[in-house]
């Protein structure tokens, strides 16, 4: 699906924009026989521009393949809920780039755990129609129960992972199998 970024989009546009798109997102994905790549994405900002980078890695032995990273003007301000607005144009431009055709796309993102349900990570695995993971560091949306985050009605919309040797949390989103 090819999902475009208006110029100039207003706040409450991107709104209805993630409550248009949400529900077509997928939480079952048909994963490749063998999985042989995965790609890594974030992106930064500095002095009114957006830095994003993403790497292709092999799944064996997580060595990078290749690394693409993009620089252009940031062009949404930063408004919690939002970030897509703001990140996806750039990221999806260094995930292009890196001129993959079959990964498992990882995006330093919220996906489900979203007061929308559609957080950077849903928009990006939307965008390239691919299995994507979400994993963040805070938690936006949601709340603990034990290792699951639950939206309001209790459905599981993330998981909390405590990463080994560091003490640090995370909140992982991603495929779900039937």
């Amino acid at each position: 699906m090819r999902i475009r970024i208006p110029t100039g989009i207003s706040p409450q546009e991107a709104v209805t924009m993630q409550q248009r798109l949400a529900p077509l997102i997928s939480e079952t994905s048909e994963l490749p026989k063998k999985i042989t790549t995965l790609v890594g994405c974030d992106a930064t900002y500095l002095s009114g521009t957006t830095l994003a980078a993403a790497v292709l890695m092999d799944y064996e032995n997580l060595q990078a393949l290749r690394i693409k990273t993009v620089k252009e003007p940031t062009r949404f301000p930063y408004i919690p809920g939002l970030l897509a607005f703001r990140e996806a144009p750039a990221v999806l431009r260094a995930i292009r780039a890196l001129r993959a055709t079959s990964y498992i796309c990882m995006v330093d993102a919220h996906g489900l755990a979203h007061p929308r349900r559609f957080g950077l990570a849903c928009f990006v695995g939307l965008a390239l129609d691919l299995p994507t993971i979400g994993v963040a560091k805070d938690l936006l949306y949601g709340s603990v129960k034990e290792n699951h985050i639950l939206d309001e009605q209790g459905y599981l919309i993330a998981e909390r992972m405590l990463l080994p040797g560091s003490g640090k949390t995370i909140y992982v989103w991603g495929i779900r199998y039937p």
